[in-house]
């Protein structure tokens, strides 16, 4: 019986190495495209709208450069706990890569969704970060874009990028839409 547990255990272990980020503890790239992929089932028999969030932090290069990997470390950590605390139980946001964070909010409107993005961008710009008693400025950008009936996930994963390239190119620290 213990050597049974201690298969499972491991198992466990194996399960949340392979869908989660190990630093924000996020859904990682992997389950958001698995999470994703189920929502959008259920949606299209629901025929219910899902807003896709595509958000980057605005030059996290120069966190690292600046202060450190730990540092940056501790922006990431703190980011996804914003993240977590904007959002409601049904949306899913995760880790996707580096300093990189999708949302998927079932049931959403583009402009609720937008004034979602918003909301979080301005939480990550009034925190205060601190690393050894320095003060880190931290901003996001985001790209927002809704599943239209038809639509693939790379459908949508490119408007929303789309949309976050107009926020960057428009002066980082702002959220923008799909046309």
């Amino acid at each position: 019986k213990a050597y049974k547990t201690i298969l499972q255990l491991h198992d466990d272990d194996m399960r949340k190495l392979a869908y989660y980020d190990s630093l924000t503890g996020l859904p990682n790239r992997w389950n958001f495209k698995e999470n994703l992929t189920r929502i959008l089932h259920r949606a299209e028999k629901e025929q219910c709208r899902i807003g896709l969030l595509y958000i980057d932090l605005d030059n996290f290069k120069r966190v690292n450069d600046n202060y450190g990997h730990a540092a940056g470390d501790k922006v990431l950590r703190t980011i996804a706990r914003i993240f977590q605390k904007a959002t409601r139980d049904a949306d899913f946001i995760s880790r996707f890569g580096g300093e990189e964070f999708m949302g998927v909010f079932p049931e959403t409107r583009l402009e609720d969704a937008l004034t979602l993005a918003n909301k979080i961008r301005e939480k990550v710009e009034l925190s205060k970060f601190h690393y050894e008693d320095k003060r880190v400025f931290i901003t996001a950008s985001a790209g927002l874009a809704t599943f239209r009936p038809g639509d693939s996930i790379d459908d949508v994963f490119k408007r929303a990028d789309k949309a976050l390239y107009q926020a960057k190119e428009g002066g980082r620290n702002r959220c923008a839409s799909e046309d």
